[in-house]
């Protein structure tokens, strides 16, 4: 298995729905915002996933019913996200590869 896919079921695990990965080579050419060695001055790549809000949420969010609902799993959601961020630079470390963890951006509703 290579090491794409084990870090695909380590995210799967614990609730990914999507997993992407971005090289140096990828990134060429971005904003400065893009330059993964600011977080890490070895890097050559970076690991980026999506955990899934609630969806009724959404719905009652958009059909004007409940705002407050969905905001609270908007932000709950962003705390796992930063949670299993730093899961997987453990995991990365003992593996064997430098890595960091960045804080996950809470969106608006």
């Amino acid at each position: 298995m290579s090491l794409h896919e084990r870090i695909q079921a380590f995210l799967a695990e614990r609730g990914a729905v999507k997993v992407a990965f971005a090289d140096m080579g990828s990134l060429k050419g971005g904003p400065p915002s893009a330059d993964l060695t600011y977080i890490l001055p070895e890097a050559r790549s970076a690991v980026s996933f999506a955990l899934p809000l609630d969806r009724d949420k959404i719905r009652a969010f958009l059909g004007k019913r409940s705002q407050v609902e969905h905001e609270a799993d908007n932000i709950q959601v962003n705390l796992r996200i930063s949670q299993v961020g730093k899961e997987l630079a453990g995991w990365l470390e003992e593996q064997g590869f430098a890595s960091r963890a960045c804080q996950s951006r809470l969106q608006a509703g």
